[in-house]
């Protein structure tokens, strides 16, 4: 069954969990469907405090003990009352006020390789007693799942502060939907989507690394990474059409992350965004949209998935490139000349690119032309359009990252 727009995002943790571990019990509250561990943290959790300091008070609809913890952060950041800080409802209210309007962000991730560094785990702890080894497992799935919600937390704080205090906005716009261990499921407002997931993905990395060294003490294991699958679109494209292209993307991010093991030790994160109600599978989507040929060699259109951490991070340089065109005040006109030029093919692109690229701005240097190449990454006086793609774990194919920074200044100009 699809899930309407109008439906609850705790609606949407019915299809994420077994159906015996959950329970409609509209007496106790109006919050829509109880998950019964949650149930279990309300009814006996009266009264807590987070680290140490904060008190706060679970009766007040939170359906995760990480909404709490979230809101609490957010006031004491916002130096409001936890209690004026709410969450929405549906999808449609996370979207209200978004930019483009009626437009989410779904987000689903993930860890790399959990399953090699288990395997590790027990290899390492194999010459251990039996309640060191119990006590080596619980620590690290402790650990684990501390830093995913520490992370989560944080990314939020970081991205939604700024914008909630300059609105005066007491509606949290994001609603968690999934949370345990490594993996996380949400849905935020889309203008905040991908500067979300980098951060999450980023932080992730950084806490479990500090956290490592305290939980498991004198046991060695290899770096802790995140990917994502980021979809935007508009908030009544059904849930279950947003989950499967979700999960496409981060299968995608996170075989870019394997693929740059070696190299880089990496999370990353893909996405795509949805203009229409057409969910073509990402396969599809990529060969028709993102890709062009000239002769048998194949052009991809898109740098995606793109690497994120805290060592050099390929997203936050989109994401800064597509800042800087939107302060130059590049014409939208322009931006779609620039995509139409992109699918000329190799030759016919670059010489079609090169008279764009002397034109745009006008004469001579200008602020357009110095935000067109920190994009491509070349101080070249005339730019080439396709580079090799020899970033580690990359296609080694030619491509171009500025369809995606079309795409993106085009759906936030909108």
């Amino acid at each position: 069954m699809l899930l309407s727009p109008k439906r609850t995002c705790s609606d949407s943790l019915l299809l994420l969990v077994n159906p015996n571990s959950v329970e409609q019990n509209p007496e106790e509250g109006d919050y829509g469907v109880a998950i019964r561990q949650t149930e279990r943290w309300r009814k006996q959790s009266k009264k807590q405090k987070i680290e140490g300091e904060m008190e706060f008070n679970p009766d007040l609809g939170d359906r995760l003990e990480v909404d709490t913890r979230l809101r609490y952060h957010l006031a004491s950041k916002l130096g409001c009352m936890a209690g004026e800080l709410s969450f929405p409802k549906d999808f449609e209210e996370i979207a209200e006020g978004s930019k483009p309007k009626g437009y989410i962000g779904f987000i689903e991730a993930d860890g790399n390789r959990f399953g090699e560094i288990l395997k590790q785990l027990k290899e390492v702890v194999a010459r251990k007693s039996a309640k060191d080894q119990i006590a080596a497992y619980e620590n690290f799935s402790k650990m684990l799942k501390e830093t995913t919600k520490e992370a989560v937390i944080e990314a939020t704080v970081s991205v939604l502060e700024k914008a909630l205090r300059d609105s005066n906005a007491k509606l949290i716009p994001m609603r968690i939907l999934f949370l345990g261990g490594d993996d996380v499921m949400l849905a935020i407002q889309a203008e905040y989507a991908l500067e979300f997931a980098d951060e999450f993905c980023r932080r992730f990395q950084e806490i479990a690394e500090r956290k490592k060294v305290e939980a498991l003490k004198d046991i060695q294991l290899p770096t802790f990474t995140m990917s994502a699958g980021v979809v935007i679109a508009h908030h009544n494209v059904p849930f279950l059409s947003l989950h499967r292209m979700s999960s496409e993307l981060l299968k995608n991010a996170k075989k870019r992350s394997w693929k740059s093991w070696e190299q880089k030790k990496a999370g990353a994160v893909d996405f795509q965004i949805i203009t229409g109600s057409n969910t073509e599978d990402l396969k599809t989507v990529r060969e028709e949209l993102y890709t062009t040929r000239e002769g048998e060699e194949e052009i991809l259109l898109t740098g995606r998935p793109y690497l994120v951490s805290p060592n050099g991070d390929e997203l936050s340089e989109l994401l800064i490139a597509v800042e800087n065109l939107r302060s130059a005040g590049i014409p939208r006109s322009q931006l779609n000349q620039l995509s139409r030029i992109m699918r000329l093919g190799e030759e016919r692109g670059r010489l079609a690119f090169h008279r764009w690229f002397l034109r745009i701005g006008g004469e001579g240097e200008n602020e357009l032309k110095d935000a067109i190449r920190s994009a491509l990454k070349t101080k070249d006086k005339i730019p080439d359009l396709w580079k090799k793609d020899q970033r580690a774990g990359g296609s080694g194919r030619l491509y171009c990252p500025l369809m995606d920074v079309v795409e993106l200044l085009n759906l936030f100009a909108s």
